[in-house]
């Protein structure tokens, strides 16, 4: 089954600020807000203003002057035959795809104390039922056993490119396969 996940680094202090970044993202397809949920460093933060600032934080680059403000983009998204299963049993399927993410993002972020915020949607630009996460990774994290602090684009932290974006689809697909099966009682087939 085809699991499409796309990841870009973005980060600017006028177009594209962490703040925009978050609005767009919280902004459903069919004019209705989607809520922000945290993940990582922020996965305890029920406070969508306190969630948003903190994330904002996570993407300045307060460790190093030559650093540049910056966050990371991230679409997962289900198959169309998944998604509209899905879309009969919403609730289950939108907390479905929250409990995946962070297979992803821990697979993809191994070793780190990341902060990453996401918002869970059920129709795409033409309003066609579509499931997808958008998330955004601060691209500042602390390494786990040295609490030191890395840009997440950098190879000391595992930046690696294709094999990163590799680990976020495998983490991405693992996760979906088993809490939609938990969630949803779905047999999906590899």
């Amino acid at each position: 089954m085809a699991f499409y996940v796309h990841m870009a680094t973005r980060g600017s202090k006028t177009t594209d600020s962490p703040r925009n970044a978050l609005n767009y993202i919280a902004h459903g397809h069919d004019d209705r807000r989607v809520s922000l949920e945290g993940f990582g460093k922020l996965a305890s933060e029920r406070d969508e203003r306190q969630l948003a600032d903190r994330f904002e934080e996570s993407c300045q680059p307060y460790h190093d002057p030559r650093a540049r403000l910056g966050y990371k983009s991230i679409t997962l998204t289900l198959p169309k035959e998944v998604s509209l299963y899905a879309d009969k049993h919403r609730d289950q399927a939108t907390a479905a795809i929250a409990a995946a993410v962070p297979y992803a993002l821990d697979r993809a972020f191994s070793g780190f104390h990341y902060s990453a915020i996401a918002a869970i949607h059920n129709r795409n630009r033409d309003g066609q039922v579509h499931y997808y996460a958008h998330v955004l990774v601060g691209k500042f994290a602390q390494k786990v056993d040295t609490g030191r602090t890395f840009s997440l684009n950098g190879a000391a932290a595992g930046n690696s490119g294709r094999a990163r974006l590799k680990e976020l689809k495998l983490g991405w697909q693992e996760g979906i396969e088993k809490e939609f099966r938990q969630r949803l009682q779905l047999g999906i087939e590899q």
